[in-house]
């Protein structure tokens, strides 16, 4: 026998099996990847919004205005799709103890986005409903699909 191994005696001399425990670091890890789905999705479409804004009004010469009179301008657009993203992801955070959040959270961003749909139903122009009725459902489509992205990542 290797003079290495015989030096060992006791409790420890044997080979040991350790019951399967996650690593300390398990929380964090998953909830780091979570952030980052979370902020990528919400700055994600924001930023689609505000393209969208972009080559509808200024370049595309529409009147983003709703049937009161209301402009709908960039700063809008942005805390608007911010606002979204993070109600959106929020939700999905305190579903994370649920089984069926995916499920769950998809059927209710779902009906947020089809409640949301009805806002620009008010709009000024056919251009307009048709501006709005884009960002809504790409800031919506976007919200849902990298939540989705980020519930079959962590769990």
């Amino acid at each position: 026998m290797p003079s290495s191994l015989s030096s060992r005696s006791g409790p420890g001399a044997g080979p040991t099996t350790h019951a399967a425990q996650p690593p300390a670091a398990t929380d964090h890890s998953l909830a780091r990847p979570s952030m980052r789905v979370a902020v990528a999705g919400t700055g994600g479409a924001c930023a689609a919004a505000v393209a969208v804004w972009l080559l509808a009004v200024p370049l595309g010469g529409v009147e983003l205005v709703d049937a009161s009179g209301h402009d709908i301008g960039i700063v809008a657009v942005v805390l608007v799709s911010l606002l979204a993203g993070a109600a959106g992801f929020g939700l999905l955070a305190l579903l994370t103890r649920r089984r069926d959040r995916s499920r769950t959270w998809t059927v209710i961003a779902g009906a947020v986005l089809a409640v949301s749909l009805l806002g620009p139903v008010s709009a000024a122009t056919t251009a307009a409903l048709l501006t709005m009725l884009c960002l809504h459902v790409l800031v919506g489509g976007i919200v849902i699909s990298t939540g989705l992205l980020g519930v079959r990542r962590t769990g």
